[in-house]
């Protein structure tokens, strides 16, 4: 796993279709000495001084679904 310049050996899951480019666990954070500023929104390597903009655009992901017919259920059917 490669985090700025910084490379070592960490267990990780591929997951497909994730809304983020990668979500990094406190177990990974600590290995990287990452330090997250939330009002700056940065990360930063206490090791190499490499900071990083945190956040990502919003993403969001619309369908459209139409209805054919109305069906009616009885309560409690």
């Amino acid at each position: 796993m490669r985090l700025g310049s910084t490379e070592m050996m960490r267990p990780f899951v591929v997951v497909d279709r994730l809304h983020a480019d990668a979500i990094f666990g406190t177990d990974a954070l600590r290995a990287f000495r990452a330090v997250i500023d939330l009002d700056d929104s940065t990360l930063t390597l206490k090791s190499t001084c490499e900071v990083f903009m945190l956040g990502s655009p919003r993403v969001e992901e619309m369908f459209v679904a139409g209805i054919g017919s109305t069906v009616h259920l009885p309560p409690g059917g």
